[in-house]
């Protein structure tokens, strides 16, 4: 099999008390032609000392600050491995990571990009193992988001040291509209193959990693190690994960008419799927516009939707005067439209 090697960004800011870790623990796991591209989002701590008294293949790139999607681009326009791997400065990988995916991109050619599991310690300092059921919202499972496991080891060697683990592979495409499965810290790679759909979203304000996932899953198979391979440490209390209905309906419809509207298979092969997706979002984006007090907006995006619940119709037609100091007193006239739409 041929040799991958391996280009590791790790986009930061301010994180030079953390950042030393990360470093370490995908320098352990390199092999000859690997590197690691430290793009500084503009720190104005000593996140450059850190990096440069650390002996190895690493190239420290300063840029100005301009958010972790674009960080990620400007460690891309750098890169030069074969396969692309991605570490959030305050995360750090496992023991075997890297060694584990390398193997299977090796072996199966036909999957584009691979991610795993992974644990977390909360702001307290708890473990928590297995976090990804945790992380999304409506998780499908394994067997429908991708297909039936088989281990690592009929498909690979397994690596010295690191234990067989079930892999699924397969189409993520579908529930990568549903939901985003990939933690960028565990998620690899095929840099060439993947082309123009490897790039993040800086423009967003959430789901600039959504935005890479979910068109590389449009583009090519994904395989989903049924394992831990990173730590991500310190869980915030902002995550993207956790944001407002509001942000994420209206986060899904930016997606919607960058990507998935504009796939004419795969709106095809998953009309149903689509469909449903569409009017929840569009719901869910109207009752937290109308929450906000925003009802022109809310009225907006209701006339595209058929069969509108009759108190989304009423309240969408309430001035926004009105209704946003009611909204705000104690969110009272939402009540009737207080949980997401789920169908």
């Amino acid at each position: 099999m041929p040799h991958l090697s391996v280009s590791v960004i790790i986009p930061t800011y301010n994180r030079a008390p953390l950042i030393e870790r990360a470093i370490h623990s995908a320098l352990s796991q390199l092999q000859s032609g690997d590197e690691i591209i430290v793009v500084d989002d503009g720190s104005t701590d000593n996140t450059q000392a850190v990096v440069e008294r650390i002996s190895g293949p690493i190239r420290y790139v300063l840029t100005p600050n301009g958010g972790a999607g674009r960080a990620r681009n400007v460690g891309l326009s750098h890169a030069r491995g074969d396969l692309v791997a991605f570490l959030d400065s305050d995360d750090e990988w496992m023991p075997g990571k890297l060694a584990m995916q390398r193997a299977l991109m090796a072996a199966r050619p036909d999957v584009l990009f691979a991610f795993s599991n992974f644990a977390v310690t909360l702001k307290g300092g708890q473990p928590v193992h297995d976090y990804l059921i945790n992380w999304l919202k409506e998780p499908m499972p394994w067997d429908v988001a991708l297909a039936p496991a088989v281990p690592l080891s009929s498909i690979a060697a397994v690596p010295e040291g690191v234990a067989d683990c079930a892999v699924h592979i397969g189409d993520l495409s579908a529930a990568e509209m549903v939901d985003n499965y990939v933690l960028t810290s565990s998620f690899i790679v095929r840099r060439v193959e993947a082309g123009d759909a490897l790039q993040f979203a800086p423009d967003l304000k959430i789901f600039e990693d959504w935005y890479c996932f979910a068109r590389l899953s449009l583009k090519g198979n994904a395989a989903y190690f049924d394992c831990e391979t990173a730590w991500q440490h310190g869980l915030a209390d902002d995550r993207v994960s956790d944001a407002g209905t509001l942000d994420r309906a209206e986060g899904w419809h930016v997606l919607n008419e960058r990507i998935w509207s504009t796939e004419p298979e795969f709106l095809r092969r998953h009309a149903s799927l689509y469909q449903q997706r569409l009017r929840r979002h569009r719901l869910n984006f109207a009752r937290g516009l109308i929450g906000a007090g925003d009802t022109r907006r809310a009225r907006e995006i209701l006339a595209k939707e058929p069969n509108v619940p009759w108190p989304y119709r009423v309240l969408s037609h309430v001035p926004g005067a009105v209704i946003r100091p009611l909204a705000e007193a104690r969110r009272r006239i939402v009540v009737p439209l207080q949980a997401p739409v789920t169908t």
